[in-house]
């Protein structure tokens, strides 16, 4: 490449081995060999271009270390859809158990009127009548 010298192209060469992102490598050669980012592009470009075997075993090295975004989608979604039966699953629970507790206390109501009414036919008084037997204990 006319105007940069060939050791810049090996150092670029050698970061895409590394499999290190366009990005990365325009950042790693800045900070390293202070590097303008225009000069890194130019001869990254040119290297896809005229070296496309290198190109081919990069990107196929990115696609085994990175996942595919459909799977990470399709791992989000079942996420999301779990999720969402969970807070399903215990909202029912919460109305269940709200439910019972309604009855049990419409329940033991119902049965302290009752046994107030039977109190009131035998003319007593229950709560005196407990209170009495309290006494006598």
């Amino acid at each position: 490449m006319a105007g940069l010298p060939h050791y810049f192209c090996e150092i670029v060469e050698e970061c895409i081995e590394n499999n290190m992102s366009k990005d990365e490598t325009v950042r790693h050669l800045c900070d390293k060999y202070l590097t303008p980012h225009d000069y890194t592009n130019i001869v990254w470009n040119h290297l896809e271009r005229t070296n496309p075997d290198l190109f081919i075993s990069y990107y196929a090295r990115i696609r085994e270390r990175n996942p595919q975004p459909e799977i990470c989608q399709r791992i989000l979604d079942t996420l999301d859809q779990i999720q969402s039966n969970t807070e399903q699953i215990v909202k029912l629970l919460m109305d269940m158990d709200l439910d019972h507790t309604m009855k049990k206390q419409r329940s033991s109501r119902s049965s302290k009127r009752q046994r107030l009414g039977e109190d009131e036919k035998r003319g007593g008084d229950g709560e005196t009548e407990k209170l009495q037997k309290k006494e006598e204990r």
